[in-house]
């Protein structure tokens, strides 16, 4: 690349990337919008619309596997009526395949085996499905169910860019429930701070108008009776005015 020269400078510019390399831009695009803080919901929902407008899609869901394993909850949607879509097992239609077999899958929709769920899907006017696992590190944190009302045009650059997309999400997606556990934990400590800060509040007002008695009647019995007491009572005397003043 050097051979002819002694350093190549090319000033950054967003929107030439986007000409000359419009998968590359999308990708530094869903990279700067999936590293800012938010909750899980927000950021699948926002991530979700970015790959359909960029793919010309109208329909797509998220889903996010549960702890169990077995099955996938519905996370993000947009352009679909949701009822029957709520939840996938593992072992159900595409996007249960996807998650199970860490494949991508682009089929139609007639083709599934569950002819109920088939005429579910098609009965929402879909026609193409294409599922797309999120993984990181080798696990499966979901799946990415786009689908389409006509035929679709994929090509292997595509379906490349489909995979990577993918594996952002999967991370964003671990990160932001990192971010809402911290959050989560966060508000409990600060309960409790609060929780603590009332207690020994209370505590301090409780405690402060015995102690202001115990140094008054100690202070009238040192001056009335002082001369009456031996060494021992005025020593006496003397560490419980020391002590209520303390606490005072």
């Amino acid at each position: 690349m050097l051979h002819d020269k002694k350093y190549v400078s090319i000033k950054l510019s967003e929107p030439k990337l986007k000409k000359r390399n419009k998968a590359l831009s999308f990708l530094i695009e869903m990279s700067n919008f999936l590293a800012a803080p938010m909750e899980p919901e927000e950021l699948l929902e926002g991530a979700l619309s970015m790959v359909l407008e960029h793919f010309s899609l109208k329909f797509g869901r998220i889903y996010l596997m549960d702890g169990d394993g077995k099955s996938l909850s519905l996370a993000a949607h947009r352009g679909i009526e949701i009822t029957g879509l709520e939840k996938v097992h593992i072992n159900e239609g595409f996007t249960g395949k996807a998650a199970r077999t860490k494949s991508f899958i682009a089929q139609y929709v007639s083709q599934l085996e569950d002819k109920k769920r088939a005429t579910l899907l098609a009965d929402k006017g879909l026609l193409i499905s294409i599922c797309m696992p999120l993984i990181s590190k080798g696990k499966v944190e979901g799946v990415m169910s786009l689908a389409s009302s006509e035929i679709i045009d994929l090509n292997q650059e595509k379906i490349d860019l489909l995979t990577t997309v993918g594996h952002q999400l999967a991370v964003a997606a671990n990160n932001a429930k990192l971010y809402s556990d911290l959050k989560n934990s966060l508000k409990i400590l600060k309960e409790k701070k609060d929780m603590i800060k009332f207690f020994t509040y209370s505590m301090a007002h409780d405690l402060k108008s015995p102690a202001i008695g115990v140094y008054g009647l100690t202070r009238l019995l040192q001056k009335k009776y002082g001369e009456q007491l031996d060494e021992r009572g005025q020593t006496y005397c003397k560490q419980i005015l020391k002590t209520s003043e303390q606490m005072v």
